[in-house]
């Protein structure tokens, strides 16, 4: 049947896209993406111009007793952002035979060399990571020597690909963190400014996402660059496809945001290598800073690392 690859791919395999969205947004609770899935997917087996589901009938089909109709909606409207086959198309939700935008990308993302993508990852987070306002970015600094010794602030990002954390192995702090930390070169050396380093960590649950969302964004951009492919799919695709390539570049910004959301920075606390953990707030799409060492920045500023003010002759007295 024409009908089943649709099925399978969007509603009844275990790992159809209805699934993946009753895991994420509706676990615990009934599995309102599969079945309202169906009953669009009933309704589209007319070779009609009607076919397919409006918003009455498939509340009609998919409602039981205590289940709300905005539920409803927004299980569809989640996995019409994903699904291969169902889509809107104005007024009614719909299960067609062939493939939409979103299986088109996913195919060409499935061919992309992990090199490449692996490649493409590290450059979007040096872009991501630029020196600001004066205070100083080092990007993936293999040891402490690659790390100058110097009365400034210094934000280190460590390279994921070697060192990661989640917030259950947080500290004591990584090895490479403590090691620039301490050291300016061979283990004999001792750095002066300590205070002076601060360090971005990767979270490895989110390294993996990371890697997907890029994925994705290159596979949108090979297939728009290529004019036999923006041919041959045909207006209606490749217009979604445009419409796609502007939220997916936005989704690699915070992915990367959510991704480096460890940042370390000196404090007395001989049991953690004298470094205080803080996991910085996850971004959204509507926060996400076009330079992620501006939110390192303001983050040190709030918690009293970061002082612009001249120090008091008071104070140094004390001291």
């Amino acid at each position: 049947d024409a009908y089943e690859p649709a099925a399978r791919a969007d509603i009844t395999d275990e790992n159809s896209h209805a699934a993946a969205v009753d895991k994420e947004r509706f676990a615990g609770k009934a599995p309102y993406a599969t079945r309202a899935a169906t009953c669009v997917f009933l309704n589209s087996l007319e070779q009609l111009s009607s076919a397919g589901a409006g918003r009455g009938e498939y509340l009609l089909g998919t409602l039981r007793p205590g289940d709300s109709p905005e539920v409803i909606d927004e299980a569809l409207n989640t996995l019409a952002d994903r699904a291969w086959h169902l889509a809107w198309d104005g007024p009614r939700f719909v299960v067609r035979t062939g493939a939409n935008a979103n299986a088109v990308i996913a195919g060409e993302a499935r061919n992309l060399a992990p090199a490449l993508v692996a490649d493409e990852v590290k450059d979007g987070i040096e872009k991501a990571f630029k020196s600001y306002g004066g205070y100083k970015a080092v990007l993936f600094p293999p040891g402490p020597g690659n790390v100058s010794d110097s009365p400034e602030l210094q934000v280190v990002v460590l390279d994921h690909e070697d060192t990661h954390v989640t917030a259950r192995t947080a500290l004591p702090p990584p090895n490479r963190a403590q090691e620039i930390r301490a050291h300016k070169g061979s283990w004999s050396d001792l750095r002066t400014y300590r205070n002076g380093v601060a360090f971005l960590v990767a979270d490895g649950e989110q390294i993996q996402p990371l890697h997907e969302r890029v994925r994705k964004h290159l596979a949108i951009r090979k297939i728009l660059d290529s004019e036999d492919r923006v041919t041959q799919l045909g207006e209606e695709v490749i217009k979604k496809i445009r419409e796609l390539e502007k939220s997916a570049l936005l989704d690699v910004r915070v992915a990367i945001s959510r991704c480096y959301c460890h940042l370390y920075y000196s404090t007395k606390d001989a049991s953690n290598a004298d470094l205080r953990h803080f996991e910085l707030p996850v971004s959204s799409k509507g926060s996400v800073d076009d330079n992620q060492i501006r939110t390192v920045i303001d983050t040190l500023q709030a918690e009293g690392k970061i002082r612009t003010d001249k120090i008091g002759y008071d104070y140094l007295r004390s001291k």
